[in-house]
């Protein structure tokens, strides 16, 4: 019986309404977006500089802070740096988006330690 109604064959032949097998798609590309972004987002915690840079504990820095080859620098931009209230004693605040300015004060034999708040 067709009471108006257009039907199209998918691939198996099956009768579908028209612009149902669009809508499928469309709910079909929205899964598979969902479940790749799931997937980028988990690889992005792998790939995070975390995995490759030193992680420094509270305790391990306690004891760097007195040794003169030891510099921590503030990496928050000038507004985080400015109105924050916490801040570690001692550390130099540069600009994170300018290292070419400032990288050259420290010595290579230097050991960095940034932060961000």
């Amino acid at each position: 019986m067709n009471d108006g109604v257009s039907l199209i064959p998918d691939a198996r032949g099956t009768l579908h309404r028209k612009g149902a097998l669009r809508e499928m798609s469309r709910k079909l590309q929205m899964v598979l977006f969902g479940f790749l972004l799931i997937g980028l987002l988990g690889c992005a915690q792998r790939w995070s500089a975390e995995d490759r840079t030193p992680r420094v504990s509270k305790e391990e820095l306690r004891t760097m802070m007195g040794r003169p080859e030891t510099v921590i620098i503030d990496a928050r931009t000038e507004a985080g740096w400015r109105t924050s209230r916490q801040k570690i004693k001692g550390a130099v605040r540069e600009n994170p988006l300018d290292p070419e300015r400032w990288a050259g004060k420290y010595s290579t034999g230097s050991t960095l330690i940034f932060y961000c708040g």
